[in-house]
């Protein structure tokens, strides 16, 4: 029971509390460790799916939204690859990052290939399925974090500088240009995506459901 626009007030306020919580979550991994950062993730995404699945307006999917988007892109989003680089690194493995975070990305791609070829046949069956299965799947990342080697890095310290400070510095280079491209991209990219489970849903047939999200993609 939620309409277009509430669609995007809700995505808009999740996406918002993990940009403002991007250097806060950084610090606490840095300092309290990652794998205690992740296990907080893994709580927060778990969240998410309840709500999700018990969603019954504007508040409780603006809650899923917020705790989701805290959870993937605030808390684990640089905290995963730090941890695995570390813990390569302390295996004198380090120049097997990029190789390692590939496969592993690419296995990802493959399941979540398969969870979206099989989503609209869940959906046909009830609509909260796939959110009852991610639930499992967070449940189970939540006790794979628990059971994580904690990896303890050094910190460095750099001098102190002020936002407006670094700006000016990238802008020198000709970087923030190109990362203010590629953001304006990748925001227009996470608008869409925003849109387009629901209304390939209201579409209500999944042979052109699959196709429209894999060409889409």
């Amino acid at each position: 029971d939620t309409h277009a626009n509430q669609i995007g007030l809700f995505t808009g306020i999740g996406y918002t509390a993990a940009l403002l919580m991007q250097i806060p979550s950084g610090y606490i991994a840095d300092h309290w460790w990652q794998k205690n950062t992740l296990i907080i993730s893994k709580i927060l995404i778990i969240l998410s799916s309840v709500a999700y699945i018990y969603a019954g307006g504007f508040w409780t999917f603006t809650l899923g939204t917020i705790c989701m988007s805290l959870g993937i892109n605030a808390f684990a989003s640089g905290t995963t690859s730090s941890l695995l680089k570390g813990t390569l690194e302390k295996l004198w493995r380090g120049g097997e990052y990029r190789v390692m975070a590939s496969r592993v990305s690419g296995n990802v791609s493959l399941f979540s290939l398969i969870f979206i070829v099989t989503l609209p046949f869940l959906t046909d069956i009830d609509i909260r399925y796939p959110l009852y299965i991610w639930l499992l799947l967070d449940i189970f990342g939540f006790f794979i974090a628990l059971l994580l080697v904690p990896v303890h890095t050094r910190i460095e310290k750099h001098e102190k500088k002020w936002v407006l400070t670094l700006i000016s510095e990238v802008r020198e280079k000709w970087f923030f240009s190109y990362a203010f491209f590629a953001a304006v991209i990748s925001g227009f990219l996470f608008a869409d995506n925003a849109y387009r489970s629901p209304f390939l849903t209201e579409l209500g047939y999944p042979l052109a459901y699959i196709g429209l999200v894999m060409g889409g993609s």
